[in-house]
């Protein structure tokens, strides 16, 4: 704040025979008025000679009456010198009228042979700033419990498939590079992060035997299996914080052709972090030990991405997953 001060007590004053005034030539009505800083020009004595209308509003003046600082505001002798020398107060002063206690620094406004003819206040609601404090602290902690909370989740979905181990956190680390480079903002990539680390939290509702089968599953047990998306999306779905984790559970098994489950949804009307994770996870799947096989080859899992643009995979997310591979020339990018 100290640099806009300045700026304002350089530029956007006028000095008028014994008195300066805010130049309406050198500052727009939007940074004048619409500002959130009551911004007060004070002649040498300490007496105002203009205000913006957020000072009107803030302090309880009217800009066409006449008001000297210790009318404005509780201060002592001590302070008011500190005000018109321009120097930073440490602590806040109370409004005489409003009783809002407000944030105050000053600028001494100087001629070119260096008088001062006065100074620019600027005040702000500092009740105010601090609520708005407390409650960005109170959402900071929220964000970090409910991460803790989906780390946590998806931990103990893994700690009950003994052959994907670290499985949903890789298909969140895929999904990510994938949305940064689609130019997903940092609050969507939060998002599409949790979807990814809950995709599976459905094989909650799983029997252990089926997921730890050594070896291919039978029909019928990949019947069972298949239920996991709609266990998951039913888990999540009182989850209304995190915008479509709960799609992102059930619909990461959909095939861009219409052919996948469970609801055989087609294109565009899967969501687009569910379309997302289904290539990410196709992905892991393939890059992963099983009981039955070895990690695949790259060139293998490439061509199987490619094979699967338009069918399985939405062709855009499919075609910037073969350049995160492309991009991996040492194959690091596996379990």
């Amino acid at each position: 704040m100290g640099v806009a001060i300045a700026f304002i007590g350089t530029l956007f004053l006028t000095k008028k025979e014994n008195t300066f005034s805010i130049s309406r030539e050198n500052i727009s009505d939007v940074i004048y008025n619409e500002a959130r800083i009551a911004i007060l020009a004070l002649d040498s004595n300490g007496n105002v000679d203009s205000c913006n209308q957020y000072a009107q509003k803030l302090l309880g003046v009217n800009e066409d009456e006449q008001y000297s600082l210790t009318e404005l505001f509780d201060c002592s002798e001590e302070q008011f010198e500190r005000i018109m020398n321009g120097k930073k107060l440490a602590e806040h002063l109370l409004s005489v009228k409003t009783k809002i206690s407000c944030n105050i620094q000053a600028v001494v406004s100087r001629d070119v042979y260096g008088d001062s003819y006065g100074v620019v206040l600027m005040a702000t609601d500092a009740t105010a700033e601090e609520k708005v404090m407390e409650q960005q602290i109170l959402i900071e902690k929220t964000e970090h419990i409910s991460d803790q909370l989906v780390h946590t989740l998806s931990k103990t979905i893994e700690a009950k498939d003994q052959y994907t181990k670290g499985h949903s956190t890789r298909v969140a680390q895929y999904s990510v590079m994938i949305g940064e480079r689609y130019g997903y903002d940092k609050q969507k990539l939060k998002q599409l992060e949790y979807a990814a680390l809950l995709h599976d939290v459905g094989k909650i509702g799983v029997a252990d035997t089926i997921i730890n089968k050594p070896g291919r599953l039978t029909d019928e047990e990949f019947a069972e299996m298949k239920k996991h998306p709609v266990i998951g999306s039913e888990i999540l779905s009182e989850i209304s914080e995190i915008p479509d984790v709960a799609v992102g559970a059930r619909w990461h098994h959909e095939k861009y052709d219409g052919t996948g489950y469970p609801d055989q949804m087609k294109g565009e009307d899967i969501s687009e972090i569910s379309r997302i994770i289904a290539v990410a996870d196709a992905y892991d799947a393939m890059t992963s030990n099983r009981s039955y096989r070895d990690c695949l080859d790259q060139e293998v899992v490439r061509k199987e991405i490619e094979r699967g643009i338009g069918k399985q995979f939405d062709p855009e997310f499919a075609r910037i997953m073969l350049e995160v591979i492309d991009a991996d020339t040492e194959y690091r990018l596996h379990e």
